[in-house]
C-alpha cells in the first residue's frame, strides 16, 4: 500500500523500507522473482537517494536471493559488492551481516579457511560494538568448523551458550535455531537422544510459524537422530517432508543436502534403487552448484552402493 501511493516520490526512505519489507517476505515465502523485482526498486532509490547503509542491506537481500537459487557464485560477488557499501556507509551491524553471509556462502562452497576468517572479523566486530547475541552466535559458527577432537566439545559448548542467550534475550525464533545447531553438534558426540529432543522441539516451532525453509533443517537432524534411537521408518518420513519443504522454497543447495542424507538412509534401509536414485539427483545438483565436497561424497556413496551390490568395476569408476 505504502509503494503503490506514490511514495518514491514523497518519502523515498519510507519507501525504500517498505520495499525491503516485501523482499524479505517474498525470499521467506520462496517466491524470488518477485523479490527480485522489489530489491532492484529499492536499490534505485537507495542509490537516487545517497542511502548506503539502504543499499548494503538490499544487495544483502540480492544475495540471500541468489543462495536460495543455488548460485552461490554470484551471491559470493553480491554480498562482497553489499559487505563495500556497508563499510563506506560505517554501518556496523550491516557489516557484520555481510561477513556472516559470506562466511555460510564460503563454507557452503567448501572453503573452509575463507569462512573462519570472515566468521572471526565478524566476531571481532560484534565485541567491540557490545553485540553479546551476535557474537554468541558467531562464536557458535565458528566452534562448528572445527568438529575434530577437542573441536567437538568446544561446538555444543557453543552451540549451548548460543541457545541460552537468545532464550534469555526473549528472541524464540533464533532459539529455535540454535536448537537445531545444538542438535546438530549433540549427535556429532554420540548423544542421539538428546538431540532428537532439541530437534523436535526447534521443527514443531518452526513448522508452526510456517518458517518451511528453516523447519527443512531442523526435520533433517530430526531424522538423523530419531534413525540412531528409533529406526529408520520414520527417519525416511521426515527426511521425505523437509525434501518437499525444499522443493517449495527452490533452494538447491540445501535441497542437495536433504536428498543426500535421504538416500542415505534409504540405502541403510536396503532400499538400493531409491538410494541410487537420490544420490544421483543430490550429485546433479552439487555439480550445478559447484559444491566441490558435495561431489566428491556423492561419488563416494554411489560407488559404496554398487560395491555392495557386487559391481565392482563400476564402484572403482566412482571411487
Amino acid at each position: 500500500k505504502w509503494i503503490a501511493q506514490d511514495a518514491p516520490t514523497r518519502a523515498p526512505m519510507g519507501a525504500i523500507w517498505a520495499l525491503e519489507g516485501a523482499a524479505g517476505l517474498s525470499i521467506r515465502r520462496g517466491e524470488y522473482a518477485a523479490a527480485s523485482t522489489f530489491v532492484q526498486r529499492g536499490l534505485e532509490l537507495a542509490r537516487k537517494s545517497g542511502a548506503l547503509a539502504a543499499e548494503s542491506r538490499l544487495l544483502t537481500h540480492s544475495a540471500d536471493i541468489a543462495r536460495d537459487s543455488a548460485t552461490l557464485p554470484k551471491s559470493l560477488v553480491l554480498v562482497n559488492q553489499a559487505l563495500g557499501v556497508a563499510r563506506s556507509a560505517g554501518d556496523v551491524s550491516a557489516e557484520a551481516n555481510c561477513l556472516n553471509w559470506r562466511a555460510w556462502i564460503e563454507n557452503r562452497r567448501g572453503d573452509i579457511a575463507a569462512a573462519r576468517g570472515s566468521y572471526r572479523a565478524q566476531l571481532d566486530l560484534q565485541v567491540r560494538a557490545g553485540h553479546l547475541a551476535g557474537a554468541a552466535a558467531t562464536e557458535a559458527d565458528l566452534a562448528q568448523l572445527d568438529l575434530s577432537g577437542e573441536g567437538r566439545a568446544g561446538a555444543v559448548a557453543a552451540a549451548q551458550r548460543l541457545a541460552e542467550v537468545r532464550k534469555s534475550l526473549g528472541q524464540d525464533h533464533g532459539f529455535a535455531l540454535a536448537q537445531t545447531d545444538l542438535a546438530w553438534r549433540l549427535m556429532e558426540q554420540g548423544r542421539h537422544a538428546e538431540a532428537l529432543v532439541q530437534a523436535g522441539l526447534s521443527a514443531a516451532y518452526l513448522e508452526s510459524h510456517g518458517d518451511r525453509y528453516y523447519a527443512s533443517w531442523s526435520l533433517a537432524a530430526t531424522a538423523s537422530a530419531r534413525q540412531s534411537v528409533q529406526g529408520n521408518t520414520k527417519a525416511i518420513a521426515e527426511l521425505t517432508r523437509a525434501r518437499q519443504f525444499f522443493q517449495q522454497t527452490g533452494d538447491e543447495a540445501g535441497l542437495a543436502g536433504i536428498l543426500y542424507r535421504l538416500a542415505g538412509v534409504e540405502h541403510d534401509s536396503n532400499q538400493f534403487r531409491a538410494a541410487d536414485a537420490d544420490y544421483r539427483k543430490a550429485l546433479e545438483l552439487y555439480t550445478k552448484i559447484g559444491n566441490v565436497h558435495g561431489i566428491a561424497d556423492a561419488y563416494d556413496a554411489i560407488a559404496v552402493l554398487y560395491e555392495a551390490n557386487g559391481q565392482y568395476s563400476q564402484a572403482v569408476e566412482y571411487y
